[in-house]
């Protein structure tokens, strides 16, 4: 197993190299390039999943399907 003072060094080694000597390397743009956002679609919808008679009669079946129904 490694002693974690030589993981310690490795990792600011790593820290180092990718600050200071890689970043020189990559370019740097003033404004972050952004993917164009899609313009919204004109047909919007929703489903509707069944609701369910969770009473302890199962009595009221009829009222979740009225609601399900009034929701569409």
């Amino acid at each position: 197993m490694w002693p974690s003072s030589l993981l310690l060094a490795v990792a600011l080694t790593y820290f180092v190299v990718d600050k200071f000597w890689l970043s020189k390397a990559r370019p740097h743009s003033e404004s972050p390039v952004r993917a164009p956002l899609r313009p919204p679609s004109p047909n919007k919808s929703i489903a509707v999943l069944p609701f369910v008679d969770l009473t302890e009669k199962h009595d009221q079946e009829y009222f979740a399907g009225g609601m399900a129904e009034e929701v569409i």
